[in-house]
């Protein structure tokens, strides 16, 4: 019996020293497999092109990369406790999509078109960001089609030229938006700016980010090129995750309800960003401390100096028709010596000089 006491008694001891670190155990909840990995390798990897698109992820004048889509990048490694790694070996979106379903990155954060060719691919967050596909429309080769007729117009003609990027997802909205035409494919969409600039093709059929970026580095361009907004057609930007991902999934969308409730537009975007290719805006000058009454002294001089030029004119012109009576004393006359016309002009000509150039005797005089 005393030895079944003793034996009860020492498992209620382990009970109790072990009590504490079964509590805390119990208080840290595993993470799932896809996100521990990421955690134990200590770095977040995003996927973003190698060509830089300004306000949403490029490099800034000393290097850094900065934008939209970077902070978003940040903001997510940051909530996860890892560094973040930008995968910039994709040259195209599709690359990028490629990159993700071999789970050669973790994330693609860059502006991504949630499609449904796509979503066949990889897995697609909730929208953050809704962008409306632009067209630009040359407007000589616009001229040529007759008078009058606008570029939406010009647009469904048959056979007319519009170039969309190779790989992106707006080769398929120009076939969809204007079956009429001729899509031709171009490798970049410098080539089709390029070319709907030179009047190479009819129209260059992209997104808004891009059009109005360009357009903003060149604002010349706007009297040759026609911009048509396709505002029906909504274009909407996700977050590209593996396929098997779907914790990580769940755990970007629940960062974007949390964090980025509101999707936003580009115009939004471009309002908060700025574009590291143009020059900086001239700092805000602050209106300069003024003493009483200084910037207007130029003019008050000016005025009083011209006083005094017609009054000593209009002295030299008098001729009095008869004798002056006789000023009684020496007080007539030194009056009539200190309001002669040359004696009113020399005190304001005086006056007018201590106030310009001899400021603490004048403000000593001041009443």
């Amino acid at each position: 019996m005393t030895a079944q006491l003793l034996a009860v008694l020492a498992a209620l001891a382990l009970l109790v020293l072990a009590g504490p670190g079964l509590a805390q155990a119990g208080t840290t909840a595993p993470c799932a497999p896809e996100i521990q990995a990421i955690k134990d390798r200590g770095v977040l990897r995003v996927a973003m092109p190698a060509e830089d698109l300004p306000y949403y992820y490029c490099r800034g004048p000393q290097g850094e990369m900065e934008g939209h889509e970077v902070d978003l990048a940040r903001a997510l490694a940051t909530d996860l406790g890892v560094g973040l790694v930008l995968d910039r070996a994709a040259e195209s979106y599709e690359q990028v999509v490629s990159r993700i379903r071999e789970e050669q990155a973790d994330l693609g954060i860059c502006v991504l078109s949630k499609t449904t060719s796509r979503s066949q691919e990889v897995l697609m967050s909730r929208p953050y960001l809704l962008v409306h596909p632009t067209v630009v429309v040359n407007r000589l080769r616009l001229a040529q089609l007759g008078d009058g007729i606008t570029g939406r117009q010009g647009l469904g003609r048959p056979g007319v030229e519009i170039a969309a990027p190779d790989g992106t997802s707006y080769v398929g909205y120009a076939q969809a938006d204007f079956p009429a035409a001729r899509i031709v494919t171009r490798d970049s969409a410098d080539v089709c700016w390029e070319e709907v600039v030179a009047g190479k093709v009819f129209a260059f059929y992209y997104d808004e980010i891009e059009i109005k970026s360009r357009l903003r580095r060149n604002p010349h361009l706007k009297i040759p090129l026609e911009i048509v907004a396709i505002q029906e057609v909504n274009d909407h930007i996700a977050v590209a995750v593996p396929p098997s991902r779907w914790s990580l999934l769940h755990y970007v969308n629940t960062f974007l309800d949390l964090n980025r409730p509101e999707v936003i537009t580009p115009d939004a975007v471009m309002r908060r960003y700025r574009d590291p290719t143009q020059p900086e805006p001239p700092p805000a000058v602050s209106p300069a401390v003024r003493e009483p009454g200084e910037g207007q002294q130029t003019w008050w001089v000016a005025g009083v100096a011209t006083a005094g030029v017609v009054l000593l004119l209009l002295g030299r012109r008098r001729r009095p028709t008869q004798a002056a009576p006789a000023q009684p004393g020496w007080s007539g006359a030194l009056g009539e010596a200190l309001l002669s016309p040359r004696a009113v002009f020399a005190g304001i000509v005086a006056g007018a000089l201590i106030g310009v150039f001899f400021r603490p005797l004048a403000r000593t005089l001041q009443p």
